[in-house]
């Protein structure tokens, strides 16, 4: 069924893309957004049946109340571009990759990735890798899981729900375990009634790398040189009907820089690490720019934060183009998150200032993307710095 809605407070054209990417939680019933009338202020949904009209109006309007919930938002700035002429953009990329076989879909936002293509994605984080370590970084490793106590101390859940993926494990209990695989070999599509046979989560797959880093200087006091650390890890967000392809992801791989310390120094690592992304991008020929953001909250004033974070400048993204209609990907994210992490996990320094905190984070996956969307899946066709290090693994 097709149903009109008809919202309360319109939704203007530069929040369209925020307004889209809350309206996958919506309902999991609808099916697709029309939003040609948005500018009268209508979006025609459609609908599985035997879905309540009423219902879906009260929870498209609820979402499109949050998007504009902090008045106007501020415009989009571009803080930097990358110019490369006579780009020739592979409207295709997707069947080629299909063809080749270097990429592969296991399921609902999971991709494999082989040969060139694998080889093309450490490559890049090799080179991101460097640039946290020349801006000071301390190398780390850290695990998937996070725990859901840290999460709610620093109001994860307050902000970004949508995005949770909880880590279960069956009961560690005899009689459980055997209904278990009972179930599993007789009705395996049951498997969804067995809740009764999983433990109760403590244990989140994590969103992010840096929370890991913030979890462990909790409590604690960090020298005032301050503490930069470079780690690459899966992260996994789940984003309902928003998946695609390699652009956007349930596990995907991130390099992250962190930076804890005064606000001087933060800020100075975020714009020297900026600065390289973009002679990178130079480096490579790839088309990109620079612009202000903000995060997808999803909380009742996620307007208003949104409008906080564009306004103050404490996102940056930078996106790289990936068809000749200008479309485009983020592929990396330069933020100040101020006092935030400082405050929630109280991470002081000696005198019992509290710390600034600031994370950069590279995602490889839409690198890669974007990449053979600007240079094509042919290896020889690649940049020189690329190509022979893909050539030699």
């Amino acid at each position: 069924m097709i149903l009109e809605v008809q919202l309360k407070n319109k939704v203007p054209p530069d929040l369209l893309d925020q307004f889209q990417s809350l309206l996958a939680y919506c309902d999991p019933g609808i099916q697709s957004f029309d939003f040609s009338r948005l500018p009268q202020g209508i979006v025609l949904v459609e609908a599985l049946e035997p879905l309540d009209a009423q219902t879906v109006e009260l929870k498209v309007r609820k979402v499109a109340d949050r998007v504009v919930s902090g008045g106007l938002n501020p415009p989009t700035q571009i803080l930097h571009k990358v110019e490369v002429p006579n780009v020739r953009f592979r409207e295709d990329l997707e069947s080629l990759l299909k063809e080749s076989g270097w990429v592969s879909q296991l399921g609902t936002g999971l991709w494999a990735l082989t040969g060139p293509v694998a080889r093309l994605v450490q490559v890049i984080d090799e080179d991101f890798r460097r640039i946290a370590l020349e801006c000071g970084a301390v190398e780390a490793r850290y695990p998937a899981l996070l725990s859901l106590d840290f999460l709610n101390r620093i109001g994860y859940f307050g902000s970004f729900p949508q995005y949770t993926t909880f880590a279960f494990h069956l009961q560690p209990d005899v009689d459980r375990l055997d209904s278990f695989m009972s179930t599993m070999e007789a009705r395996p599509a049951e498997v969804e009634n067995a809740s009764g046979e999983m433990s109760p989560s403590s244990m989140i797959l994590a969103p992010a790398v840096c929370y890991h880093l913030y979890h462990l200087l909790a409590d604690q006091q960090i020298p005032d040189e301050g503490i930069k650390m470079t780690a690459v890890g899966n992260c996994y967000r789940w984003e309902s009907s928003n998946f695609d392809h390699l652009r956007r992801l349930w596990e995907f791989s991130m390099r992250e820089l962190v930076i804890l310390g005064h606000k001087d120094l933060v800020l100075d690592i975020r714009e020297r690490a900026m600065q390289a992304t973009l002679e990178y991008c130079e480096k490579l020929g790839l088309q990109a720019w620079i612009q202000n953001a903000n995060d997808p909250f999803f909380a009742p004033d996620a307007g208003i934060k949104s409008a906080y974070q564009r306004g103050y400048g404490m996102k940056w993204e930078l996106r790289l183009p990936y068809n000749a209609s200008g479309e485009s990907v983020a592929a990396a994210s330069f933020n100040n998150m101020q006092r935030t992490f400082g405050e929630s996990c109280a991470i002081t320094f000696a005198n019992g200032q509290t710390a600034f905190s600031g994370c950069i984070a590279w995602g490889l996956e839409r690198w890669a993307y974007a990449f053979l969307a600007q240079h094509g899946i042919q290896p020889e066709h690649w940049p020189e710095q690329i190509r022979k290090r893909c050539e030699d693994r």
